[in-house]
């Protein structure tokens, strides 16, 4: 019965480690394809337009992409001035 508890506490951990991989991996992803194109931020899903750091990233190389964040990122003072 221990061997069967260990069993399953190893499968949750790996689990765990590939969601947390493949966020990871999807937010270096998003992040560079930003970082070459501001359109790219249009394809994002939520999570991403949310991220201040994708939109600051986004928004220094491109100005005009500010309309693709979240309606809470535009209302960011910083994020604004960023934009200038």
């Amino acid at each position: 019965m221990t061997d069967n508890y260990n069993f399953r506490n190893r499968k949750v951990v790996y689990v765990r480690q590939y969601k947390l991989t493949l966020k990871v991996l999807k937010f270096v992803v998003v992040l560079a394809a930003v970082s070459n194109d501001g359109y790219k931020l249009y394809y994002a899903s939520q999570e991403f337009k949310k991220d201040k750091e994708i939109v600051l990233v986004n928004v220094s190389n491109y100005n005009l992409a500010l309309e693709y964040v979240s309606v809470e990122l535009r209302e960011d003072k910083c994020l604004s001035i960023q934009s200038l």
